[in-house]
């Protein structure tokens, strides 16, 4: 089946709509802004030659790259067992001034200024996005694009059926109870989310916990393409500026991972994110200021001896999409870590115990609020009322039925929370009670980079 129709004006602002449509009109598609079609939408199961299929005739990202430093080694064996909670639970303040984690960040400044001393990009223009970009040979380097360039990409990607989730025709759709409820942050003192373990209702290829899965940092991600995941920066990034390659989960159910355990290796973040703690500090407005680039994505690896998901199947991917600042609903699973005030089971009256390494979310969609932090006509932040807890960090804000039933579609990330049990003993507004979870939205660069490296790495 080959749907078409428009929605641009729901995913962008005018501006942008306007610009997408001549965007389309230059690649000789229909002049409404986001024409889509289901046609390029594939199996899960689907062979490499098929995703390569899909992206052919994609256009090009042209980009400049200008080499920052080589990555020290680190110590392999510590990275696998490490569990990042304490990172994002501790106490401010978060001072660092004499630290030998700042006597580092200081000494790889200083080789990356060396190292760039001679390039002549200047400061980055309005119109340009910087990444920084980590590859195979543990070297980092600094990319830039031009946004309009990754629009063409994402409308594209929208056109082609790039940017739609995989086929599963097995799986168990997601059966949630009605959206659009606005409840209180831990929803007026009692948490709603439920456990989902593998089970008879959760199964193992359910059409949405399937496409989520662990980071061993401590942190819930997304497949946005067969090997590419989608998390949230600050789960991984360290004050000295050093960023984790983690192990990638699909599903994980306690000692249970059903499609295996991988490695990323490859990585794309934005070149303007502070690595501060930002997402934990709290002061009023500090965490916008780095809530806007809080994204990383990662590369699966695959090799010879391990082939990416070569035994066990796949488990797909979500769809991509531009969220609209109204007329859907908020739906978020994750990985809670066990042991925080705020974690599932903790208050005294729920009867019941918080499961390690298990995913937890609410059968609920929610809506959405305080949209801000535009950059080049698109916001970048929103607030939902959904219940979260350290864990649910770099996790999806993902709906089944926006832009249509054929999701899920990712339309976010996580990033925060704005207060944690959100009740009287926590001196923050009305609005961050009812709204406590901050969320990076997705925006036609990230989703056009996106598609970028899914060409490269189908």
């Amino acid at each position: 089946m080959v749907r078409f129709y428009c929605a641009g004006s729901t995913t962008r602002s005018s501006l942008i709509a306007h610009r997408s449509s001549l965007i389309a009109l230059a690649l000789g598609l229909s002049a409404c802004s986001a024409e889509r079609s289901e046609i390029g939408r594939i199996s899960n199961a689907s062979t490499l030659e098929a995703q390569q299929a899909l992206v052919t005739g994609a256009p090009i990202a042209a980009k400049r790259s200008r080499f920052r430093r080589h990555i020290p080694a680190r110590d392999v064996a510590s990275e696998v067992t490490d569990r990042d909670l304490a990172f994002e639970v501790t106490d401010p303040p978060y001072d660092f001034r004499g630290s030998e984690a700042e006597r580092i960040g200081r000494e790889q400044a200083q080789i990356i200024a060396r190292n760039t001393k001679d390039s002549d990009w200047g400061l980055k223009a309005p119109d340009r996005l910087r990444v920084i970009h980590i590859d195979e040979n543990n070297d980092e380097w600094e990319e830039e694009y031009a946004l309009d360039d990754l629009r063409t990409l994402n409308d594209f990607a929208v056109s082609r059926g790039i940017s739609e989730p995989s086929v599963a025709p097995g799986a168990v759709r997601d059966a949630r109870t009605a959206s659009g409820v606005v409840l209180q942050g831990w929803s007026n003192g009692n948490d709603a989310r439920i456990n989902k373990p593998i089970n008879a209702t959760w199964p193992m290829d359910h059409n949405v916990l399937m496409r989520q899965g662990k980071l061993n940092r401590g942190c819930t991600a997304a497949l946005v393409g067969r090997r590419l995941v989608l998390t949230a920066l600050h789960c991984l990034i360290d004050v000295n500026g050093d960023v984790y390659r983690p192990w990638y989960r699909a599903r994980q159910d306690g000692v249970n991972v059903p499609w295996g355990s991988y490695k990323t290796d490859l990585a794309w973040y934005d070149t303007d994110y502070i690595a501060n703690n930002c997402h934990i500090t709290y002061t009023a407005g500090t965490r916008e200021t780095c809530g806007k680039f809080d994204w990383i994505l990662l590369r699966l690896r695959s090799t010879t001896e391990f082939p990416l998901w070569d035994t066990a199947g796949t488990p797909g991917w979500m769809g991509y999409w531009l969220p609209a600042t109204s007329g859907w609903f908020a739906r978020i699973d994750g990985y809670p870590g066990c042991g925080a005030g705020d974690s599932p089971c903790s208050n005294p009256a729920s009867n019941c115990t918080c499961v390690e390494e298990s995913v937890y979310g609410q059968n609920v969609g929610h809506s959405t609020f305080n949209w801000r932090g535009y950059i080049n006509g698109e916001p970048t932040i929103f607030n939902t009322a959904n219940d979260i807890s350290p864990g649910h960090s770099g996790g999806p804000i993902w709906s089944s039925s926006y832009p249509d039933t054929n999701g899920p579609y990712v339309l976010g990330i996580v990033t925060n929370e704005m207060c944690g049990r959100c009740d009287a003993t926590e001196n923050v507004p009305a609005n961050d009670k009812t709204y406590p979870t901050m969320a990076f939205a997705m925006t036609s660069w990230v989703a056009g980079l996106i598609t970028d490296k899914r060409t490269h790495y189908p």
